[in-house]
């Protein structure tokens, strides 16, 4: 059996979905041989579609940057996810002598998230149906906020120069 083939996101490039970017700015998904909206690109990223964009003329690949709009787009919606001050830690970063650690370390943290999101909604899902108080959720919520605030404090040193700032998150608004 041949070797599969798979990206460095562990992804197999079978399973990867190709959609071509033409010259009229349309994308056409050549899976499903049909055009794709933002929109649904962003479903597919929500649905666990990996997909992989290139610019027909150029050859190259746009995936980054047709991420990036979608994240621009749905920020401009005011489903604001990321905060000025991450942000601001974020643009100081760009040429930093760190930043090549800075990719890993984001990917890393999200992902602790993500696993953490996806024991949270089990717990929740068995509180409900067993009408449990939530009192056992305060310390998987403490662990959150604190593996956030940390996060962002490290950005403060590795990015600024130096420069300690105080940061704290305020997520009850």
């Amino acid at each position: 059996m041949p070797d599969e083939v798979v990206n460095k996101e562990g992804v197999n490039k079978k399973d990867v979905v190709t959609i071509k970017k033409y010259a009229n700015r349309r994308l056409y998904d050549t899976s499903t041989s049909s055009y794709v909206t933002p929109n649904s690109q962003a479903q597919m990223v929500k649905d666990g579609i990996d997909f992989v964009v290139y610019d027909v003329k150029s050859g190259f690949d746009i995936t980054r940057s047709v991420l990036i709009q979608i994240i621009v787009k749905e920020e401009s919606k005011g489903r604001h996810l990321l905060s000025i001050c991450f942000l601001r830690h974020l643009i100081s970063c760009y040429g930093d002598s760190l930043q090549a650690v800075v990719p890993n370390y984001l990917e890393h943290s999200m992902n602790a998230f993500a696993q953490n999101q996806a024991s949270m909604r089990l717990e929740v899902k068995g509180a409900l149906v067993e009408s449990t108080p939530f009192s056992q959720f305060e310390e998987m919520d403490k662990q959150n906020m604190a593996m956030f605030e940390n996060a962002i404090k490290m950005f403060a040193p590795l990015c600024s120069g130096g420069a300690e700032e105080d940061v704290s998150i305020n997520l009850k608004n």
